[in-house]
């Protein structure tokens, strides 16, 4: 009779939780901490916002809401692919996402505050459709952006050789994708500016 050999279990221990999740945990941590310090801020500025956010979707404009997503959206994920070539980057992909964390706090709080609340609601939904996605991709950018800078930092502190292209390879391929999954992001922006735009009072 054959005997069976039970493996041992091993105990839960902080070295299960990866550096990766830990980043993955500091990253959301930085972009909620952004929506709700963008979300607690008025001014001028984000009425301004806010107030064009408006017009443009009621007036159906899908040229316009497709044109500023893309330069927005477009230009702030380059600034990252950028970042993650620099050894001192870090900060730069952090700052990216508190930024962006900001913008859409302040968006979505100054639209609940110039507007009753079932256009409010509305209005917030027509905004959050299309940034889910985006939000998607720049955690994935910063993540990263964040990851690349620290290996050539590493190489740079360390003087270890880094295989320098299949890297640079992987995080082109995966940059272009997440610029793909915006562009996604925009053509979604102006189905909703077309479809529940009009309904806004």
């Amino acid at each position: 009779m054959e005997k069976t050999t039970v493996q041992p279990v091993r105990a839960v221990s902080g070295e299960a939780f990866s550096r990766k999740e830990l980043l993955n945990a500091c990253l959301w941590g930085v972009f909620l901490s952004g929506f709700l310090i963008g979300a607690g801020r008025g001014g001028e500025e984000l009425s301004l916002l806010a107030g064009r956010f408006l017009d443009i979707r009621r007036a159906g404009d899908w040229q316009t809401a497709f044109i500023s997503a893309v330069a927005s959206s477009g230009g702030m994920m380059l600034i990252l692919f950028v970042s993650g070539f620099c050894a001192v980057g870090q900060p730069g992909a952090v700052l990216i996402l508190l930024i962006r964390g900001m913008g859409i706090g302040g968006c979505i709080g100054e639209l609940y505050r110039q507007l009753e609340f079932r256009s409010a609601v509305l209005a917030a939904l027509l905004f959050i459709l299309p940034e889910t996605i985006a939000v998607f991709c720049f955690l994935h950018g910063s993540r990263s952006a964040v990851r690349m800078s620290g290996r050539l930092f590493h190489a740079m502190i360390s003087g270890e050789p880094l295989l320098l292209a299949p890297n640079v390879k992987r995080y082109g391929i995966k940059f272009l994708l997440l610029f793909l999954l915006l562009l996604l992001s925009a053509v979604i922006n102006s189905l909703c500016t077309i479809l529940l735009g009009p309904l806004l009072l």
